[in-house]
């Protein structure tokens, strides 16, 4: 499967990132000389220059034929291998040797939100994300949002984020979800402990089977009228407040 990756920043991860195979850059003469200008790569790529009908082109059939929502104004593009999955099993082995830092996100599906949130995981140095979606790969727009944090964390890909928040919990991994309905705004996180912060998604917020089995709830406190907040900025809120010492 192959990923198309727009947005200078994600490409420039991207091209760095060992793990990505089959890089090539495609764009407009002026596009590739600026990104290659001004940034040093390691690591070897082959290009291709375009006119911009063929570019607009290219990401329009890519976007079709993969039911993605179109894009504009792309100048320039990395298509490169899918990255492979993690394993949960590779997270539970770590487990072992130190305290971590996860995020579960709970139907959360618009790739703009699902971008930021990761920008900022990478951000606070969250150790993986675990989130359950049919679609194993994610649109450009997504690379766009998110920066290059797809190049620097593991996405864990779960049938039934309620099992596998079930099987953290049964390796000591506190799971502390967040919603604007609770009532109790503090929660003291035992010390030396992993934690996964879980978020729901706007219109629903966190499942009946996710809040079931977690091991709390919390509000973040509101100082004014408005009540709510888009999901990635609630989960920068949670990260500084849980992930940092």
């Amino acid at each position: 499967m192959i990923d198309l990756i727009i947005g200078n920043h994600g490409i420039v991860e991207a091209i760095n990132n060992p793990n990505r195979k089959n890089k090539k850059v495609v764009g407009t003469k002026e596009a590739i000389d600026k990104l290659f200008g001004s940034n040093v790569f390691e690591i070897k790529v082959d290009r291709e220059v375009v006119s911009h009908e063929e570019l607009k082109k290219r990401v329009q059939q890519y976007c079709q034929v993969n039911n993605f929502a179109p894009v504009k104004g792309v100048k320039v593009f990395l298509q490169a291998d899918t990255l492979g999955e993690t394993h949960v099993g590779d997270i539970y082995d770590q487990l072992k040797e130190r305290p971590m830092k996860f995020l579960a996100l709970d139907d959360i599906t618009d790739v703009h939100n699902f971008g930021a949130i990761l920008r900022t995981a990478v951000f606070y140095g969250v150790d993986a994300v675990f989130y359950s979606q049919k679609e194993k790969r994610f649109p450009p727009g997504f690379f766009r949002i998110a920066s290059g944090a797809p190049e620097h964390i593991k996405l864990v890909n779960l049938t039934s984020l309620s099992k596998g928040l079930s099987q953290l919990q049964k390796r000591d991994v506190v799971c502390l979800g967040f919603s604007e309905h609770e009532q109790d705004k503090s929660f003291e996180k035992p010390s030396e402990a992993s934690l996964c912060l879980v978020l729901g998604s706007e219109e629903r917020g966190i499942s009946n089977a996710v809040k079931r089995i977690i091991d709390a709830c919390v509000a973040i406190e509101s100082c004014g009228p408005i009540k709510s907040l888009n999901v990635s900025v609630a989960s920068a809120i949670a990260m500084e407040r849980f992930f940092t010492k």
